[in-house]
């Protein structure tokens, strides 16, 4: 999902993501994926049809989700190689934080990697997938 201030954040449920996370009164621009069917009856909900090769009417498109997700693509190919099912939701964790602090410099980016960890423990079975984070 990309914000106004395109701010990435990842989502597994389309349709309640949204209800949870946007104001009534914004703008959605989507593809015509049936997950986002229900949407254009609560929020003004502008589409482009992908299967018709449209991908920009006027100013609605879906390029910065998909830029964010070819960035992610290209980040499993060529750094992470392999990547356990357990651990997804940190892996794209990650690549929202990138994206999000991608114009700062690499000071700031450590400063708010830092203050998110402290205070926070992983254990050895959280981190193998033995058992599940709380």
């Amino acid at each position: 999902m990309a914000e106004k201030r395109w701010n990435i954040r990842q989502y597994s449920e389309p349709q309640k993501t949204v209800r949870d996370n946007v104001s009534n009164e914004a703008i959605l621009f989507t593809d015509q994926h049936p997950g986002y069917t229900q949407l254009s009856h609560e929020y003004l909900h502008l589409t482009v049809n992908h299967s018709e090769k449209e991908y920009v009417r006027g100013n609605v498109h879906t390029n910065t989700v998909e830029g964010w997700f070819n960035l992610f693509k290209r980040r499993v190919k060529g750094t992470y190689i392999h990547m356990a099912p357990f651990h997804m939701d940190s892996y794209l964790d990650e690549e929202c934080l990138r994206y999000n602090l991608r114009k700062g410099n690499d000071g700031n980016r450590f400063e708010t990697v830092v203050s998110q960890i402290f205070g926070k423990r992983l254990t050895w079975n959280e981190l193998t997938g033995k058992a599940t984070k709380q």
